[in-house]
């Protein structure tokens, strides 16, 4: 009907509006808002904060007055997003005019609404600015921008106080719960809509509000001097999404975490936010679901803008050591991150006794009161000033003296463990209750006034119940001290120590005295990890006759069946006891195999025996007695051999590759040298080696082994076959592999073919045992007919355009000489499709059709592309054929600008053993396998260019102690490590990137 405010969606609603920040106004600025509950203030906040609200005068918000449809029309607009044209001065109707003392602010706003088709009007021609919104009307506004219209369209209700047309909307807003009934259980649709009722009830829809469309980000903006936000249009798929943040070219190191409803990402920064313009870049998600992924802001550096005090009240105490706090806040609400020496403080017209922040980041400062002069017991006044160096920005205040400090209220923080966990568990682990104390004044009370012997420390009196032997307050003698009481920083806390593991889970009360008040706190206290079951998983155990030693996995269990972690049986060793037939036994310490049971054998086991294990757990009131058995399987032998590194099939003037092998045993295990005469279950012993037959066609190619190894004369053997024999002691050399070379202008074939051969009962009788593997390199003639390509480049960075030269030592930002430029590689393939090794790329010139965008180098056969600006450009590369001619091969290849990300991060090993002080990625490496971290554009960084390219990467390395006692000491940045512990035998070192992405690696002591 005409009369109702007609609401039309559009993909342009913006009610993610509602969750920005601004540094104005809050529910504490208006008197009629100081009674709301936590959680309607935030509601309140959020609108005011927004600018979608404000009072109807400084001090009132107008809580419970009603809203004209100009009012409404401003509020609809702003949290809409509606582009508002505030210069606009002539209305399409009839009543609206900017001539009119109360509604003529609204007229924009109203002209807005009609351009997005959200209202035609009241009547025809007008819009009725002074015309009340009914509560009715606010609940199909609510419903419509939440999309619900055919739901509710499809209801009915039977309110009498909602009129026909609304029965619909307003049943399904109560359904969607953004707004309520009456306390009589009637809606009242057609009583006018308050103020109150509006804030809440967009701000219940906003929650569920989700718009059409793709991700975009909306907004971003400094919030704290270490916090900024980013706020989107919808909700982001949190696990996909990295946000990530820069200050001109270099990106700044942050934390993200995501608010509930997805739509903004709060990032805690490891710098200062200071001067300048900074950019936030939302990626990771599906390209086709997002369209605008970056916002920037400029930041001011941070600034005082007010100092209060924060004293409970007027009057302080007696006392040496008077404590008056103070708060100075920056432009973004926070307590400033600036210390005491960017402030003056004065205490009746002289510097304080001591003058610091606390943990909250309040200015503290302690004054003699006491010693003042003129100043007595009850009787006296002490004025303090506290004021910016070189500002105008000060606060005073006159503060009465009081009596004598007395301790007259105690109040308890957030109990914390020193396993870092949530209860207590092994012997000697504490758990920490910060304390705070109060005179009578309800100023705090501090160490220096147990220590002036005002207050006696023994007047705190701790105690724990139920009372549990094992559990204890610490305090260096049988009375409670002042250095029990206060830990370094002086800060006021009870400590609770567990002397001993126990059996069961249980809470415990420290009831805290002291004066006329106390406080209670709670310890929680997990019953340790203690065995009270094994058992053996011998099912993927393989014991072979000349094994030196085996792992068998252990399954222990404590008395509440929860399993025991690896670390928990190394700890509990002694509480178990094993015995095993022909070997001796220990629990493994370390290592991947850390908490298994590890069988050592002096002798080899006989084959087709059994080796017995036993088990038991020590001190225990039950039976816990456990065997199993393990079959001795045939020694070990290797019985097949694989190929690690395949060669290519075919090569051109003179081009070389290699090919490398692997031996296996019975059991799939990777196998290397092994013993002489190795006996089977029938006693019969037998030997092995390997045979290499190396055959050469033509002149062409050559196969030589890469660890030198000579040849073996054979009677009768063609003379293009070349043999070598490789004994047991000899196969980790076989397993090096040949080198497989061609000469230029020749033609020829080589054939490396590899066998195991098997003598058995001590003859030298020997016969094929393996499979045979064959690996054949193919000479081909120069003028071969070939096709050429060359490799996709991919994405590239915009390197020059985004980082300076330089930015890193080393870095010159050029093609052919920096980190993020790619190679071009030729790729020659014959007629049959078969890839053809080529000597070098034979590149004689590159071009790009735009060098804004690529830059091109080529260092003599070799071709680089680095990116400038973002954009696309057509790669082309002029190649010298096979055949004496040039052809020019074409890309097109794309450059980006989003901010570099760690796509990938690996590790070549997840366990090490402990060589000395040095780099963590020495660690993460294994041979050739290092740490590695690719971002999204396909550039790797390994090992120690990772910490170099620290600037776009932002990698950090932590460190824990893993067994052991002391302390590891790692740079975070560069992963140093500078110094260990001579007692620690384990630490854990995490490699993290920003995007949380992480590898762990395990260093333990041999």
């Amino acid at each position: 009907m005409k009369k109702t405010l007609s609401v039309v969606l559009t993909s342009a609603m913006a009610l993610s509006m509602f969750s920005s920040v601004a540094f104005g106004k809050t529910s504490a600025d208006f008197t009629d808002l100081k009674d709301l509950d936590a959680a309607t203030k935030a509601k309140f906040d959020a609108m005011i904060s927004a600018e979608i609200f404000d009072g109807v005068s400084d001090t009132t918000f107008g809580l419970k007055e009603e809203m004209n449809r100009a009012q409404f029309a401003k509020v609809a607009a702003l949290i809409m997003g509606l582009e508002v044209n505030k210069d606009l001065k002539t209305s399409s109707f009839t009543d609206v005019s900017v001539t009119d003392a109360a509604n003529g602010y609204a007229l924009p706003y109203i002209e807005a609404l009609k351009t997005a088709n959200v209202t035609d009007g009241y009547a025809e021609g007008q819009y009725n600015p002074a015309g009340k919104v009914t509560k009715e009307q606010l609940a199909t506004f609510l419903v419509r921008v939440l999309g619900k219209d055919a739901e509710a369209k499809a209801l009915t209700g039977t309110d009498k106080t909602v009129s026909g047309w609304a029965q619909g909307y307003v049943a399904e807003a109560l359904a969607l719960k953004v707004l309520s009934n009456n306390a009589d259980g009637t809606f009242g649709g057609i009583t006018n809509a308050t103020r109150d009722l509006l804030v809440t009830g967009a701000y219940e829809a906003k929650q569920q509000y989700v718009p059409a469309g793709k991700v975009s980000v909306t907004e971003a903006k400094a919030t704290g001097v270490y916090k900024a936000t980013v706020t989107f249009n919808k909700p982001v798929d949190t696990t996909k999404a990295v946000v990530s943040l820069t200050k001109g070219t270099l990106a700044v190191s942050a934390t993200t975490t995501w608010s509930e409803d997805k739509k903004v990402a709060t990032l805690a920064t490891d710098t200062k936010i200071g001067e300048g313009e900074y950019t936030a870049t939302i990626s990771g998600l599906d390209a086709a679901t997002v369209e605008k992924t970056t916002a920037t802001f400029t930041a001011k550096e941070e600034q005082v803008s007010k100092i209060d005090f924060v004293n409970a009240g007027d009057t302080v105490a007696y006392s040496t050591n008077a404590v008056i706090k103070l708060k100075a806040e920056n432009q973004y609400g926070e307590a400033v991150s600036m210390g005491t020496s960017s402030f003056t403080a004065l205490v009746s017209g002289q510097a304080p006794a001591s003058f610091k922040k606390d943990a909250d980041g309040n200015l503290v400062i302690t004054a003699n009161v006491s010693g003042t002069a003129g100043v007595t017991q009850g009787n006296g006044i002490v004025p303090v000033t506290v004021y910016l160096n070189n500002s105008n920005i000060t606060v005073s205040k006159n503060f009465k003296v009081g009596t004598v400090p007395i301790l007259s209220k105690i109040e308890t923080g957030t109990v914390t463990y020193s396993n870092n966990g949530t209860k207590l568990v092994a012997a000697d682990e504490t758990a920490s209750i910060p304390v705070n104390l109060f005179d009578q004044y309800g100023n705090p009370i501090t160490k220096g006034q147990f220590v002036s012997g005002e207050i006696a420390a023994s007047n705190v009196n701790p105690v724990i119940t139920p009372y549990e032997q094992n559990l204890e307050v610490v305090k260096a003698t049988s009375s409670f001290a002042t250095s029990d009481l206060f830990d370094e920083n002086d800060n006021a806390l009870i400590q609770v120590k567990l002397k001993a593991k126990v059996d069961k889970t249980a809470d415990y009360t420290v009831n805290i005295y002291g004066g006329s008040s106390s406080a209670t706190a709670t310890v929680s206290v997990s019953a340790a990890n203690l065995p009270a079951k094994v058992e053996f998983d011998t099912s993927a155990v393989t014991l072979a006759s000349n094994d030196a030693s085996v792992y068998v996995p252990l399954n222990v269990t404590d008395a509440n069946g929860n399993k025991l972690s690896a670390q928990d049986i190394v700890d509990n060793k002694d509480r178990m006891n094993f015995s095993v037939t022909n070997g001796t036994w220990s629990i493994q310490p370390t290592g991947t195999d850390k908490g298994k049971l590890k069988l050592s054998f002096t002798t080899d086991n006989v084959v087709g025996t059994k080796v017995y294990v036993t088990g038991q757990i020590n001190q225990s009131q039950s039976n816990t007695f456990v065997q199993t058995s393990i079959p001795v399987q045939d020694a070990r032998i290797a019985e097949r051999i694989t190929v690690s590194t395949e060669p290519a099939a075919k090569a051109i003037l003179g081009a070389s590759d290699d090919v490398e092998f692997q031996l296996k045993d019975q059991y799939g295990k990777d196998i290397a040298d092994i013993d002489s005469n190795i006996a089977n279950a029938n006693g019969q012993t037998s030997n092995y080696r390997i045979k290499v037959e190396v055959t050469t066609e033509g002149t062409g190619t050559a196969a030589a082994p890469k660890t030198a190894h000579a040849p073996t004369v054979v009677t009768g053997a063609p003379a293009n076959v070349t043999t070598y024999y490789y004994d047991n002691t000899q196969f980790d050399d076989f397993s090096n592999g040949f080198n497989l070379t061609s000469t230029s202008g020749s033609e020829g074939k080589v054939t490396v073919k590899a066998v195991i051969e098997k003598a058995a009962n001590g003859t030298s009788n020997y016969s094929d045992y393996s499979s045979v593997v064959t690996r054949t390199f193919e000479a081909v003639k120069s003028d071969t007919a070939l096709t050429y390509s060359i490799n996709t480049v991919g994405t590239l960075f915009a390197a020059q355009d985004k980082l300076t030269a330089g930015f890193t030592s080393g870095e010159a930002l050029t093609a052919g000489n920096s980190q993020f430029d790619k190679k071009i590689t030729v790729i020659a393939k014959d007629s049959a499709g078969n890839k053809v090794i080529l000597p070098s790329n034979y590149v004689r010139g590159i071009s790009s059709s735009d060098p804004s965008v690529i830059a091109v180098d080529v260092d003599g056969t070799d071709a680089y592309v680095l990116g400038n600006k973002a954009g696309t450009a057509t790669v082309s590369a002029v190649v010298y054929t096979n055949k004496g001619e040039t052809i020019n091969l074409t890309q097109e290849v794309t450059v980006k600008a989003d901010t570099i990300a760690v796509d990938k991060l690996v590790a070549g090993a997840t366990s090490a053993s402990y060589t000395g002080l040095g780099y963590a990625y020495t660690y993460f490496t294994d041979g050739d396998d290092t740490l590695k971290v690719t971002d999204q554009y396909g550039i790797e960084y390994e090992n120690e260019n990772i910490a170099k390219y620290d600037a776009v990467l932002g990698l950090r390395y932590t460190v824990s102690v893993v067994s052991g006692t002391g302390n590891v000491d790692l740079d975070a940045k560069t992963g140093q490590i500078t110094a260990v512990g001579n007692d620690v035998q384990e630490f854990l070192i995490t490699a993290i990137a920003p995007n949380g992405k992480s590898v762990q690696v395990l260093v333990a002591r041999p």
